[in-house]
């Protein structure tokens, strides 16, 4: 039997999926990618992960999550300013957001904290610029 998608995950794709000026910002309009990107996608792309988070339980059964996750833009080259288009406008996309959810529940996010860093991976730079977003449902 199949896992359930996470809806949290599931609508949070969606959501950066469908905005036409971030595809236009990627190298294709699907290079939007859950913890990892495709073998041999060529960069600009967007990645989110989950990183953490709390959940808080109701005497009447239901739990309110209150996750944190990472979302990304991430190119390659000496200039971050691809990924920097990406991060911006995640952030526009993304902070003060309320996604609904197929339980009928709203997803709120909220805007947390800057990511910023570089590596260089078998001789080339990398770039990574985005945030930390918490989500609440």
């Amino acid at each position: 039997m199949p896992a359930t998608p996470d809806p949290v995950r599931a609508a949070l794709y969606q959501h950066l999926a469908e905005d036409e000026a971030l595809a236009g910002l990627l190298t294709t309009p699907a290079a939007i990618f859950e913890e990892v990107a495709a073998p041999g996608t060529e960069p600009p792309y967007v990645v989110f992960n989950f990183q953490g988070g709390t959940d808080q339980w109701t005497f009447q059964g239901g739990s309110n999550e209150r996750a944190l996750w990472l979302v990304k833009g991430v190119c390659r080259g000496g200039s971050a300013t691809p990924a920097e288009a990406i991060d911006a406008r995640c952030l526009e996309l993304l902070h003060s957001a309320r996604l609904p959810l197929p339980n009928g529940r709203a997803l709120h996010i909220l805007h947390e904290a800057p990511v910023r860093y570089g590596e260089t991976v078998s001789g080339e730079q990398w770039r990574h610029r985005g945030g930390i977003y918490r989500l609440f449902t």
